[in-house]
């Protein structure tokens, strides 16, 4: 049976009105979660782009003035041996940290080809 990826045209919006930085972020994300799950179907919820598969949240991302977020529904649910995912309980949405480029870490270890930043100072939470 043929994958029924949809793409939204409010998604491509929301891309090209996002900080230049993150225009090829969020792009990338789009693309890797399509090539992940070809059946997600894309919307906007909360004024975010959400993929969702089988009429449940899958995933989300977001762009922001200096990073980009991205998000699974039901972190917890997932294995996760590397530790990337953040999911302060077993409800929680899990998320990446900060993303602020496309660029692999030296050492050619990473999340996917998304570099990540954290540390105490630039939790706003």
């Amino acid at each position: 049976m043929a994958a029924t990826t949809t793409h939204d045209d409010r998604i491509d919006a929301y891309i090209a009105k996002s900080a230049d930085f993150a225009k090829p972020i969020l792009g990338r994300i789009r693309k890797l979660i399509h090539k992940a799950c070809p059946d997600a179907t894309e919307t906007i919820k909360w004024g975010m782009p959400f993929f969702e598969y089988n009429g449940s949240p899958l995933c989300n991302m977001a762009g922001f003035k200096e990073h980009c977020a991205f998000g699974f529904w039901n972190a917890a649910m997932l294995t996760d041996p590397e530790g990337i995912l953040q999911v302060k309980d077993k409800n929680a949405m899990g998320h990446l940290d900060r993303l602020v480029s496309m660029k692999r870490p030296a050492g050619g270890q990473g999340h996917g080809g998304l570099s990540e930043r954290s540390g105490a100072a630039d939790k706003r939470r």
